[in-house]
């Protein structure tokens, strides 16, 4: 019990130092290089104070990674994050994250096997399985724990738009079917910006079954709705909003070089 009193403790300071990061990005991105000095928590305390002490280290480390991704520094976020991986003090979502700025730079394998990590660590839903599906089809291979997990594992589909999303994935839905969950959740959304942020969100998951299917132009066009959207982006998981990866798999694919 007070293993699980101190983890969602740490979810929660999680959740408020990286969304108070979001809103001051340019201070936070150039903080963001004193992070390669910060220390390491401290050895030789008691037990409970050396655990307070990790936790809190790794905070701020994956604060700093999540600006350094938010400012296009894969390398750095990496690294960052690799060092709390290192230690053993992972917590949600240092994988994803980690994923996340792997996808950023075109390395899916490794991107995928971060993902699938995550849901190793903690299983806390579909979207990280989805993103390692994804990655698996960009680096041109592909599995069936994505469908095997839909199956076994109806009540952690959600939000409820997540699952045409998948299924479309999995080539056993439509695009069509996609808009039609996203325009019933953009109903019950509870403001413009919350109806904004499911549409970017949406619509950079077809952009991406777009991609897996080398179908650049389709994907072009839905990275440029989605990228529209330029609000703060979400404190954990940053897909769109300004410097989330909407924004930079677009401008990857504007690069001369066709994207992977």
């Amino acid at each position: 019990m007070a293993e699980t009193s101190m983890r969602l403790g740490l979810l929660a300071a999680t959740a408020a130092l990286i969304g108070a990061s979001a809103t001051t990005l340019p201070a936070a991105a150039r903080e963001d290089a004193e992070d390669a000095q910060a220390p390491p928590p401290a050895a030789g305390r008691v037990e409970n104070a050396e655990q307070e002490d990790e936790g809190i280290w790794e905070i701020t480390v994956q604060r700093r990674a999540r600006a350094a991704f938010l400012a296009g520094e894969h390398e750095k976020a990496i690294a960052g994050l690799t060092r709390i991986v290192e230690k053993d003090l992972a917590i949600l979502p240092t994988y994803y994250l980690r994923g996340l700025a792997n996808f950023a730079r075109g390395k899916f394998e490794e991107a995928a096997a971060d993902f699938e990590f995550e849901n190793d660590v903690d299983d806390w839903g579909i979207e990280p399985r989805v993103w390692a599906h994804i990655a698996r089809l960009r680096a041109g291979a592909s599995n069936e724990a994505l469908a095997t997990y839909l199956v076994e594992n109806p009540e952690m589909v959600r939000p409820a738009w997540m699952e045409p999303v998948a299924k479309l994935l999995l080539a056993k839905g439509s695009a069509e079917a996609c808009e039609k969950a996203l325009a019933t959740a953009q109903e019950k959304a509870e403001n413009a910006d919350a109806r904004a942020r499911l549409g970017a969100v949406v619509n950079l998951y077809l952009a991406e079954w777009h991609l897996c299917g080398g179908r650049t132009k389709e994907a072009g066009r839905l990275l440029e709705k989605a990228a529209t959207y330029d609000g703060r982006p979400d404190s954990y998981w940053p897909l769109v909003g300004k410097g989330g990866l909407a924004q930079q798999e677009l401008a990857r694919l504007r690069e001369p070089r066709a994207i992977p």
